[in-house]
């Protein structure tokens, strides 16, 4: 007997399942510039929780998914920088390699750090942009939604891959305080059946991902990006001075 995620269940409560896509470099500043608007709309936000809000805020329609591949295909480098929030380091250069920096003795020689790469140029297209993998987890349902989109977007003879629809959600995602602030409620007060899209098979958002064991995760309270229940409301679309 397979078993499968209660409908009713919490989202941010589901299995989590990684989505390792290559991204493009401006988008994944994008996506920082996008966690900041949100922490400073509504609560404090993580890559994580805004791909999920953004993957379950996009409309699962054949006009949307069209109008959303399109931009990602044809708009250049420069449309994905967010007004106000570009950090050119981490825009222009790829991320450095994972792991603990190299420790260097006192009578050791420190070899010179090399020459930094050329800027990319702002016209260059986005689609063929330098980019790098993340390994970014979300809650199966909607990893499950991403694949239904897919789906959906191949059947319109679309033609696209999870790592396009993925770029192009990010691409698509609102800038807006005050809908990103309800995107946002959204997904942390969303349940699994709201990952669901109407026309297509459900059993892909309730099955329980192979390999996990059967119970939900214990979420510690000590790490902001694994809350063991939603952040506390502010009022939408309203900042909330510093005390």
């Amino acid at each position: 007997m397979s078993l499968e995620i209660p409908a009713d269940s919490r989202l941010y409560r589901c299995p989590e399942l990684q989505i390792g896509t290559r991204l493009p470099i401006p988008l994944s500043t994008r996506l920082d510039a996008l966690a900041k608007i949100g922490t400073d709309a509504w609560a404090p936000t993580t890559r994580k929780e805004l791909l999920g809000a953004v993957i379950l805020a996009f409309p699962p329609t054949i006009r949307a998914l069209r109008n959303a591949l399109n931009a990602y295909r044809t708009v250049s480098v420069a449309d994905a920088i967010v007004e106000g929030w570009l950090e050119e380091w981490r825009y222009f250069y790829p991320p450095g390699s994972a792991g603990p920096r190299t420790q260097y003795s006192l009578f050791e020689e420190v070899p010179q750090e090399p020459e930094p790469p050329p800027q990319c140029d702002p016209s260059e297209l986005l689609s063929t942009a330098a980019a790098y993998r993340i390994g970014m987890v979300i809650p199966s349902p909607l990893a499950a939604r991403i694949d239904l989109l897919v789906k959906l977007a191949n059947t319109a003879g679309l033609r696209t891959t999870r790592q396009e629809l993925v770029a192009a959600a990010i691409l698509a995602a609102t800038t807006d305080r005050s809908r990103l602030a309800r995107h946002l409620h959204a997904y942390w007060h969303g349940t699994a059946a709201d990952a669901a899209i109407a026309g297509q098979p459900a059993e892909a958002i309730f099955k329980w991902p192979e390999g996990r064991p059967p119970r939900f995760r214990r979420i510690a309270r000590i790490n902001p990006g694994k809350r063991s229940e939603p952040p506390p409301d502010r009022p939408l679309g309203r900042r909330v001075p510093a005390p």
